[in-house]
């Protein structure tokens, strides 16, 4: 019997323990949160930050994360064929900053390479990219975009130019074709409260 009770014992401790693993996982998860925020709602050491390393990011959206309780702002930048980001804490410390090539041939490449995805495929380009029709159709619907970096979608052929700007709490982007013709035009409220009230992903991590 005294046996029995041993292993009953052992087999309820490893259960305990993979259920505390799975909590903590699960948790870590829940406090992830990503979402875009406009130059002027970002903490002033951080633009402080960017502005004193990355000053062509000066003026644009920011990409905010929070993760566990911890708040991350990342600015990114594309020029030359260059695309440079930057990660600045809350208190305006650096945390890291890269460098990452963008190539056209790497948007052909992964087109193998995801068959099972179809031939969608994204990837950032500078300003003096774009294609001048391009351009030219965003500065008329957007002009506050001119000179920003610009998302490339190709899809089933196709490729799709989108800008888009953060003010006044309003995302606002543009979707355009090759051929300068607008696809779309969208306005998006950006919630600020959820970048910097820490309040309310505690409130959610209880639930």
């Amino acid at each position: 019997m005294r046996s029995f009770d041993t292993r009953g014992r052992r087999t309820l401790l490893i259960c305990g323990f993979l259920a505390l693993a799975l909590a903590i996982t699960g948790s870590a998860f829940a406090d992830e949160e990503e979402e875009m925020a406009a130059w002027e709602d970002v903490p002033e050491a951080v633009r402080a930050a960017i502005e004193a390393n990355l000053p062509a990011a000066v003026g644009s959206a920011v990409e905010v994360e929070v993760d566990d309780g911890v708040t991350i702002y990342d600015a990114e930048v594309v020029a030359d064929g260059i695309e440079t980001s930057i990660e600045v804490s809350e208190t305006g410390e650096v945390l890291e900053m890269e460098e990452e090539a963008v190539s056209a041939d790497d948007e052909h490449e992964g087109d193998d390479d995801d068959d099972d995805e179809g031939e969608d495929d994204e990837q950032m380009i500078a300003w003096e990219d774009a294609p001048e029709a391009v351009r030219v159709a965003i500065e008329a619907n957007l002009a506050s975009a001119v000179g920003s970096s610009i998302e490339v979608e190709v899809e089933d052929g196709g490729t799709v130019y989108e800008a888009e700007i953060v003010a006044d709490g309003i995302e606002t982007s543009v979707e355009v074709n090759e051929a300068g013709e607008v696809l779309e035009i969208e306005q998006e409220p950006v919630d600020d409260d959820s970048v910097s009230g820490d309040d309310d992903d505690e409130d959610e991590d209880d639930d």
